[in-house]
């Protein structure tokens, strides 16, 4: 629990006491994420998509693109500089296992002009032959903030999440990436980048507002819009606003729903791992066809929320009154939501018992 720094009347502040203020602000912030939101363990709260370039040209490449998580200290991993960052890495190892994780860093920032003193200049003397007191101030230029970023762990595991063996670690998996012994890649079909269409569109119009356009062309490339409705159509890009999801495109041919799906099309296009369903309580960590392992903070976990809907005083009753977390009450929704649609996962609740 963070500790408030306390201040006495004329007290001298040094350095490591205004630093404590920053330290004690950081802290108790990082604390209110990690009991309120968090069901313990780390989250994905968006992005952190994992690109596979041509492993014909760059093998053991992979690129992993911008996101937001928070791991198990509250820390949210966020590039403040640049949203839409990426990190490059080639993996090193023929037939090799790799534990793709990322971690919380600061990183200097905001360059300014600030004066310092300089105790061992000499001022020489006074016109009375007196020594003049040493030190002068200056002035120089150095970075006035720290900004919160995100790295790639270095040296990548080849044996396991350090979650797997430490609860409390502060790395947040992402992937478990398999390479065969040229050292390539191996993938179940990469997926092109895809997202969905949040407002019903007409045909003739030019702009849509998507889901996240973070991997989709800014300009010049080319969507599919519709994808499986029977209204598939192909258009091109002329922008996108990817703080907002804002785009504009040729023309539509035809209306689409909410929900619409819209992927990068064409020769060329990056390729990225598809997301999993993966969750901690379904499935078991080291299931060989498991590549995804970001676990979303927004992705409801039925399984969990089985327990979250649980009674502690009765195998068939229903209460919530042991959520801690808004993560569990979101597995708790997914669990309630699973039951009125397909009955209950409790084998000792018939369909009938359900309430």
């Amino acid at each position: 629990m963070p500790k408030s720094p306390i201040v006495s009347s004329n007290e001298r502040l040094d350095k490591e006491d205004f630093d404590s203020f920053v330290t004690y602000a950081k802290e108790s912030s990082n604390l209110s994420r990690k009991v309120i939101v968090s069901d313990k363990h780390c989250q994905i709260i968006k992005g952190f998509h994992i690109e596979i370039p041509s492993q014909s040209s760059f093998p053991g490449r992979v690129v992993v693109h911008a996101g937001s998580a928070m791991d198990f200290a509250g820390n949210i991993l966020y590039n403040e500089d640049q949203a839409d960052v990426s990190r490059t890495i080639t993996l090193e190892g023929i037939s090799s296992d790799f534990y793709l994780e990322i971690e919380f860093v600061e990183s200097e920032s905001d360059t300014d002009a600030r004066a310092f003193w300089d105790p061992s200049v000499d001022q020489g003397t006074d016109p009375s032959g007196d020594p003049k007191p040493t030190g002068q101030e200056f002035s120089t230029t150095i970075a006035v903030k720290k900004s919160s970023d995100w790295r790639i762990v270095q040296p990548i595991s080849t044996s396991n999440f350090e979650r797997d063996t430490n609860p409390a670690s502060l790395k947040v998996p992402l992937a478990k990436i398999t390479t065969d012994p040229a050292n390539v890649i191996l993938t179940t079909a990469p997926n092109p980048a895809a997202t969905v269409l949040l407002k019903s569109v007409m045909s003739g119009e030019t702009q849509i507002l998507v889901q996240d356009s973070t991997l989709l062309p800014v300009s010049g490339g080319s969507l599919k819009v519709g994808l499986g409705t029977g209204l598939e159509e192909t258009v091109s890009v002329t922008s996108n606003n990817r703080s907002t999801g804002l785009m504009t495109i040729s023309a539509l041919a035809n209306p689409h729903l909410p929900g619409a799906i819209i992927s990068e099309t064409g020769t060329g296009i990056a390729s990225y791992l598809a997301d999993s369903e993966y969750s901690r309580f379904e499935k078991d960590p080291y299931e060989a066809t498991q590549i995804d392992f970001r676990d979303k903070l927004f992705k409801g976990d039925a399984m969990h929320g089985l327990a979250m809907i649980q009674s502690l005083t009765s195998v068939t009753g229903r209460s919530d009154s042991h959520i801690e977390s808004l993560k569990e009450y979101i597995n708790y929704l997914a669990a309630i939501v699973q039951e009125m649609k397909f009955g209950s996962m409790n084998p000792f609740i018939s369909n009938t018992d359900a309430s």
